[in-house]
């Protein structure tokens, strides 16, 4: 139940820290993913990573629907490169 909770509960508005983003200085990202492939209807499981030299070091994961649709809330700003496969 412990981790139930803090999950939904992130990210947290408590930390005082210049380096830590609240939530509303976050963003969302939602799109959807083109598979040319047999393994089209599955879900496919995507990264967000930033760019080499970024200053953002954190990941985002997400698994888009059947239909390729996805949404990662609470992104820190920044360039990122996405990634998706067919688990």
């Amino acid at each position: 139940m412990q981790m139930i909770y803090e999950v939904q509960s992130w990210p947290y508005n408590w930390p005082n820290s210049e380096d830590y983003l609240k939530p509303d200085e976050r963003g969302e990202i939602s799109g959807k993913l083109f598979g040319n492939d047999r393994f089209h209807c599955h879900q496919l499981d995507l990264m967000l990573q930033p760019f080499l030299g970024a200053s953002v070091t954190c990941q985002f994961w997400t698994q888009a629907d059947v239909d390729g649709y996805f949404t990662i809330p609470n992104v820190r700003p920044g360039q990122y490169e996405c990634y998706g496969w067919v688990p």
